[in-house]
């Protein structure tokens, strides 16, 4: 079965762009979630990819996750510790910010500093969770261009 599967299975992690030395893992993953399961699947051809999928997703949803908490900490836990660095780092990141249209704006705040999730984002203004990615993709890609640092906004 697992022959069969191989070649779906890597069309699979390409397609997410998992890198290169994590796809043997989340493969991994998979099997023991089906080794585990095995008893109550009744088509683990069926089941095997959805699971892969679903994987892929999560991976992709923590290394999101981290990175959002590095560009929320990032001003602050990149300078020196000198208080007037600091400052400065956090007024070039307000300017900035009121450079974004009020819609982006609005995102980006909400993603960074209330680190809500795009799900929390999406109720809370009412636009729709693929917007809300969108839109806090390109503003923070404005950032990253504005502030000359992708250390900072990581996507």
């Amino acid at each position: 079965m697992l022959e069969e599967l191989g070649p779906q299975f890597e069309r699979i992690l390409l397609s997410f762009g998992v890198p290169e030395q994590d796809r043997e893992d989340l493969l991994h993953d998979v099997l023991l979630a089906y080794i585990l399961k095995a008893n109550t699947i009744g088509r683990p051809q069926c089941w095997l990819p959805q699971a892969l999928r679903l994987r892929c997703r999560q991976y992709w949803q923590v290394r999101l996750d981290r990175s959002r908490i590095e560009a929320a900490q990032g001003p602050q836990a990149r300078t020196t510790g000198d208080p007037a660095q600091r400052l400065n780092t956090l007024l070039d990141l307000e300017r900035s910010l009121a450079h974004l249209p009020a819609r982006p704006r609005k995102v980006v705040r909400l993603w960074l500093a209330g680190r809500l999730s795009q799900k929390e984002i999406a109720d809370k203004t009412g636009y729709a969770k693929a917007s809300v990615d969108n839109t806090a993709r390109r503003g923070l890609a404005y950032l990253r261009k504005r502030l000359g640092s992708a250390a900072y906004f990581a996507a």
